[in-house]
């Protein structure tokens, strides 16, 4: 199921032994047993419109598995399973400006959030955890060599291992004959594969997630104090035009009868004139 990205304030959603509790994520939150979970067993720390999850015990996030230690960037929609608790993030809409967005992900060193409706890949582990990577081009290359714009800080990628392809419905993604192969949501790509949004794209061992934001809405523009409706003065302005052409067509009219009458009375004139020879 696509998950399109939504931006607002964070909270993260915990089911554990039958019970569930919503709690805000407002800055870093240490969960243990008071939430279900082994002491001190997970630690988030909210940045822009993700949070950062650091495991101290073994967890999993879709199809991977964790080790105790690993931290990853965890996206709205996505839940972390450890042991038989389920730790979800959860973006509410808010009315936040984008600049917001932008000053709290410097602040916390974490990228800022692209523009509504730009689709991008986000690095979700590793050394490069945040860095985002903007899709504005027909084809953008991932791989660890310098020619690829989405490059890979891992050894276990080829220099040009994949790339992603827009297409009128979208990304698809292409492996290009890597030698450690793309896991996309755990499954192995074979030649091409559509993309929705939400996928989480594996090479060697950096995650990557594909980013589809969700555009913005344009508002309507707003109704100045007094001003009229646009269909009414749509249809103030047609009347004078309907007006002005009547007036036009009757002009017209009545030249064309006046010089229908002067005709007539000349041809009175002359049949008088020729009746009154012939008398004589």
């Amino acid at each position: 199921m696509a998950r399109e990205l939504r931006r607002g304030m964070l909270s993260i959603q915990i089911q554990a032994g039958g019970s569930a509790q919503n709690l805000p994520l407002r800055s870093r939150l240490v969960l243990g047993a008071a939430n279900g979970l082994p002491e001190g067993a997970l630690e988030l720390e909210p940045r822009g419109d993700v949070a950062v999850a650091l495991c101290r015990a073994s967890a999993q996030i879709g199809a991977v598995q964790l080790p105790a230690g690993a931290r990853r960037l965890l996206r709205a929609g996505e839940s972390i399973l450890i042991g038989a608790a389920a730790i979800s993030l959860v973006a509410s809409a808010d009315d936040a400006p984008q600049t917001k967005l932008l000053a709290q992900a410097m602040l916390r060193g974490v990228q800022a959030p692209p523009r509504p409706g730009v689709p991008s890949l986000l690095w979700l582990n590793g050394p490069d955890l945040g860095k985002r990577v903007v899709l504005t081009e027909e084809a953008t290359f991932i791989g660890r060599g310098e020619g690829c714009v989405a490059r890979v800080n891992d050894t276990q990628a080829s220099r040009m291992h994949a790339k992603l392809v827009r297409t009128a419905e979208g990304f698809s993604a292409v492996d290009l004959m890597s030698a450690n192969g793309v896991l996309i949501d755990g499954e192995r790509l074979q030649g091409t594969r559509p993309l929705r949004g939400g996928e989480v794209l594996q090479i060697g061992s950096t995650q990557i997630g594909f980013e589809r934001p969700t555009p913005a809405t344009p508002r309507p523009p707003r109704a100045e104090p007094g001003a009229r409706p646009a269909v009414r003065a749509v249809a103030d302005s047609a009347e004078p035009a309907k007006s002005a052409a009547a007036r036009a067509d009757a002009s017209k009219f009545a030249r064309l009868e006046l010089a229908l009458i002067g005709v007539a009375a000349a041809a009175v004139l002359v049949g008088g004139a020729v009746i009154a020879w012939a008398v004589c």
